[in-house]
Formats: C-alpha cells, structure tokens, sequence
C-alpha cells in the first residue's frame, strides 16, 4: 500500500467531509457542525488561505486531514500556520498516516516560509499529545486560550 500526503482535490470532497463529521463527533461538538460537503469544495477551488491536505492510501483517496490556515502577520514578518483539524481515519491509525501527515504539513509551512506551526489539543487528548511531542513540539505554557463566544 502506498500512503501520500497531497493537497485536497474536489474528489476528495466526500472522505473529507466524512473525517470533519468523525472529529465532530470525537470532539463532542457533533450538535454544532455546520460544514457542508459544499462548504468543503468551496474551500478547495477558492481559498488562498485555508488549506486542506489529505493522505490517499491508493484505495481510500482521504484517510487523514489536516486543515491549516495562514497568519499572515506576525512579529517577525513571516507567516504562522495554524493548525485546526488533524485527524486520521479510525481504521487507519497506527499505520503511519499521521505521520506522513505532520510531516508534508512541516514541508509544507516551509515552502510557504512559514516560521511556526500552532494548534489546540484538547486537555483529555493524552494519545495526541504524545504524538505531536514525537516531532519535537512543545507545550506552551505562558500562553492561555480565551474564547467569547457570538452565538
């Protein structure tokens, strides 16, 4: 089996889709999901942005997502990368796919001369936090999350 990490094609809509719904639910904000399938073809063939990155196995074309978005400005003038959803097909997990995943998305920041990747992991999380201490990430401490939320 061949496994890649690639940039999202509008064929990969569906598997895309269905990942978003299973990290809804993994995450426990299912009651809240609002993304179409169109919602993600949309991001696919007109954001500059965002991007979507999918690992195809040769016969499954979308077992992993990664989900990143460009900030711009930042101190030193160069974009962050910001991380918000990374998830890998249940039936696919301790294969590599997050792996080849994290990885393309690393090469990826540094093609777009990116200096840091940044992401949330839920507290409860343990299995992601040592996944990503594995590429040498580290926690950070001095920062705190606030949110206000507008609905």
């Amino acid at each position: 089996m061949t496994i890649r990490a690639r940039k999202a094609q509008v064929s990969d809509v569906p598997g895309i889709h269905k990942l978003m719904i299973s990290l809804a639910e993994f995450e426990s904000y299912s009651d809240q999901f609002n993304v179409s399938a169109n919602d993600v073809e949309d991001i696919i063939v007109s954001s500059n942005t965002v991007h979507l990155i999918v690992v195809d196995s040769g016969r499954h074309s979308c077992v992993g997502l990664a989900v990143v978005f460009e900030q711009p400005f930042t101190y030193d003038m160069k974009p962050w990368l910001i991380l918000k959803e990374f998830v890998v097909d249940e039936g696919f997990r301790g294969v590599g796919v997050g792996q080849i995943l994290f990885q393309y998305l690393v090469q990826f920041a540094k093609e777009a001369d990116a200096t840091k990747i940044k992401w949330e992991v839920l507290v409860s999380n343990d299995r992601a936090k040592s996944f990503y201490k594995t590429f040498g990430s580290e926690h950070q401490l001095e920062w705190q999350i606030y949110q206000l939320d507008l609905r």
